[in-house]
């Protein structure tokens, strides 16, 4: 592997939350995912020691948050991995861990910028189940994860093109127009999608791929077939897996961006709908003990990001009894 992509693979992982969370609190799961990804060489084992030896390093005093400082950022990556690397015994539990992965990715980002000599270098911001989060960008563009979530920003040169990789997940976008009209680019396993100023949603599920404009104007091209449309606010664009056409529809753009503002907008919607957006939302297993549950249905706005809540406004509302336990929830009738 060639030195500067070495250095930065080992970069992309000193950006990673999982990483960090692993550095800091390491468990069972965490562990396992790392060695997983290892022994199927998506990790370099090297890579993935260094990174870890530089982390560590750079909290000497087990200062909670980790704190990268921005005159040891990428380019002295090369001074620090010739380094003999220390070992450390003792690591404070990771308080606050949301606060410190802020702290890294704007003194990470804040270093790229400065940094005029860049190759193509990724910063990587996810979600876990249950949490959404928010970013912005140098050019005050504003990014916000549903649960579960995964895109990689490149960094190396984002004055003339902003790029995007949505790797899993469903991403807000909120694209501000830039003066000299650069473009911003979102970009799927079987879609692109292109910007100037705007605010779309777009997801990258197992079902299909999607694109929603609220409003402005994007263009979203296919990867295989080359097809190109323009949308307007209120329509999308999905792709389903294996397929070379688009399909353009008109949305209910409250229903789309409702989990903006931790809600779900429902019309006539089935419990069993509820159900699916349960399970992707926090990973939790919903088991009907009586079919004919699954078609009773629900008009209005509902909490999706208070879980309990949301079990009690359905147990009011549907006459439900609703056992939950750990990962999973139960309903039957009252």
């Amino acid at each position: 592997m060639a030195k500067n992509q070495y250095n930065s693979h080992v970069y992309e992982l000193l950006t990673n939350e999982l990483f960090v969370q692993h550095v800091f609190d390491p468990n069972e799961n965490t562990d396992a995912y790392f060695q997983n990804e290892i022994s199927k060489g998506r990790i370099n084992e090297e890579v993935f020691k260094s990174a870890l030896s530089i982390a560590k390093s750079w909290n000497k005093n087990n200062e909670v948050p980790l704190k990268i400082p921005a005159e040891e950022g990428y380019l002295d990556l090369e001074t620090r991995l010739q380094k003999e690397k220390k070992s450390f015994t003792s690591w404070k539990p990771l308080i606050g861990l949301a606060a410190s992965i802020s702290i890294i990715i704007l003194i990470v980002i804040g270093t790229l910028y400065n940094d005029p000599v860049q190759e193509a270098t990724f910063i990587t911001l996810e979600t876990g189940f249950g949490e959404t989060k928010d970013y912005h960008l140098k050019d005050n563009s504003e990014i916000k994860l549903f649960p579960n979530s995964r895109v990689r920003i490149d960094t190396s040169d984002m004055n003339s093109s902003r790029k995007v990789y949505l790797e899993m997940g469903k991403a807000y976008f909120n694209v501000e127009k830039m003066a000299d009209a650069s473009d911003f680019q979102v970009s799927l396993d079987d879609m692109n999608v292109k910007v100037l100023g705007t605010q779309f949603l777009v997801e990258s599920l197992e079902e299909s791929d999607k694109v929603v404009l609220r409003e402005g104007s994007v263009e979203v091209s296919t990867v295989v077939g080359g097809e190109k449309l323009l949308l307007t606010p209120g329509q999308s664009a999905e792709l389903l897996p294996g397929a070379k056409k688009l399909i353009v529809d008109d949305v209910n753009l409250l229903r789309e961006f409702a989990w903006l503002n931790g809600k779900i907008y429902l019309k006539d919607d089935s419990l069993n709908k509820v159900a699916d957006l349960i399970s992707r939302y926090y990973n939790i297993e919903v088991k009907f003990e009586s079919e004919d549950l699954r078609n009773k249905t629900l008009t209005g706005d509902f909490p999706i990001d208070d879980i309990q809540l949301l079990i009690n406004i359905l147990e009011t509302t549907l006459n439900l009894s609703i056992e939950y336990e750990q990962n999973l929830i139960t309903i039957n009738h009252q």
